[in-house]
């Protein structure tokens, strides 16, 4: 409460961000930052190889050097939020900090301020050079990229397993094996789930009604084959009273521009992507990954306005999941457990992607497995961010993620900072002593 309406509270936290950002300053840290933040920006681009292109060139540019330069980031503020308070313990310095009536939140988060400060300064540097280095000429418009409207996986998945039962010839491992187990398996297998468009056949994914109202449409698709050989392709397709024909070869992702037909007026309505195969090679497409509409959005500068916002937002939560783990446990183990969690988070999709049959492993397989799978359904919301990764295919960061990461991250390190700040009361001093 005196935090949120005390003068004194305000005060607090602008002496602790003060006593931080002096010990920033002085120890080297926001130099050393902008430094390594200039020696990517020049050196960086010198080692990555392009295919040639402009979109290619800059595609390289901003995964390995904007990229570079965020990942950096992160790693640094990690790392000296994890030791910031341990150093602080062991020099005997955290108890005259937290001297009554200070309040420890207040000088938590006036220190969690000061990390936010530093981060926001480099990306800020960053999204300059950036701009500096990749040309605006009015063709670098970023693309709203709309999905297919498509079912739940695990509705999808609790279908496939119901004729499974049915077929005599599915293995009975399988039929005793608990519902849930197997709708899990099957549910993280369906993004890899094949259609397959014979030829004459037609085939059709529903899409949102409002891409229909735009000035310009864009038809992002991959097609494939039964033994993934190259094989022409040729069809047509029809969304609404918009339509294209497609000439081209499997194994490779093709973007076809639509164009408005008078004649199909009457299916102006229909908000069904339609692909009709008139080549004699059966095809086969897989509706989550390989089929999306492009609509086109704003310019660069403003996608890398919004990607920012989300990077910031990241670096601030880990920051305080830092300064928390920095409360309770010394430098080393704090920088140690803060690592291993960051790498287990990155790590958790493909170790679920790539893992094999869980029904013929041994129990610390599944054992593991059922880690991972825990791990990313509590932290999925922090990985489904990807500004570089959007930033880079010129892929519109919506400003809904842009909110929605904002406010998780923003409510999730106030809570870390509140439990940060529940154990500096309780461990003010060195261990040691």
């Amino acid at each position: 409460r005196r935090f949120l309406c005390d003068r004194r509270g305000g005060k607090e936290v602008r002496e602790s961000f003060k006593l931080a950002w002096r010990a920033f300053l002085r120890g080297g840290t926001l130099a050393s930052l902008f430094a390594a933040t200039f020696i990517t920006y020049k050196l960086m681009p010198m080692l990555v190889r392009t295919d040639g292109t402009e979109q290619g060139a800059m595609e390289m540019f901003v995964r390995a050097v904007t990229g570079g330069v965020y990942v950096f980031l992160f790693v640094s503020v990690l790392c000296a939020a994890a030791g910031f308070f341990a150093s602080e313990r062991q020099g005997n310095n955290l108890a005259l900090f937290l001297v009554r009536p200070v309040s420890a939140f207040s000088g938590v988060f006036g220190i969690w301020t000061a990390f936010c400060a530093i981060a926001s300064m480099v990306l800020v540097l960053s999204a300059f050079l950036t701009l500096a280095a990749v040309p605006s000429d009015g063709t670098d418009v970023c693309h709203h990229h709309i999905k297919p409207v498509l079912p739940p996986p695990e509705h999808a998945a609790s279908k496939i397993l119901d004729r499974f039962l049915e077929d005599p010839k599915t293995p009975e491992e399988i039929k005793k094996a608990p519902r849930a187990t197997v709708l899990a398996f099957l549910a993280s297998k369906e993004a890899d789930r094949y259609e397959a468009i014979r030829h004459g056949g037609v085939l059709s994914w529903p899409f949102d009604a409002k891409v229909l109202e735009s000035e310009k449409i864009t038809v992002r698709i991959r097609f494939s084959t039964a033994m993934e050989l190259r094989a022409p392709v040729e069809g047509k397709f029809v969304f609404g009273g918009w339509t294209a024909s497609v000439t081209n070869n499997t194994q490779s992702t093709i973007d076809v521009p639509l164009a408005f037909d008078k004649s199909l007026s009457g299916k102006k309505g229909n908000s069904n992507l339609e692909f009709v195969n008139t080549g004699k090679e059966t095809v086969m497409v897989r509706p989550r990954k390989d089929v999306e509409i492009l609509v086109p959005g704003d310019a660069f500068r403003m996608n890398l306005l919004r990607a920012s916002l989300v990077q910031f937002s990241l670096i601030a939560l880990v920051a305080a999941f830092g300064l928390f783990l920095s409360s309770g446990l010394s430098r080393p183990v704090a920088t140690f457990t803060a690592l291993v969690a960051a790498a287990v988070v990155a790590m958790s999709p493909s170790v679920i992607d790539q893992y094999p049959n869980e029904f013929e492993t041994t129990w610390t397989d599944k054992f593991g497995l059922a880690v991972s799978r825990t791990v990313q359904k509590t932290t999925s919301w922090i990985e489904s961010p990807d500004p570089i990764g959007d930033l880079s295919g010129n892929k519109f960061v919506e400003w809904g993620e842009v909110g929605r990461t904002v406010a998780a991250c923003g409510g999730l390190s106030f809570v870390l900072l509140a439990f940060s700040a529940i154990a500096l009361r309780k461990k003010p001093f060195n261990d040691r002593q």
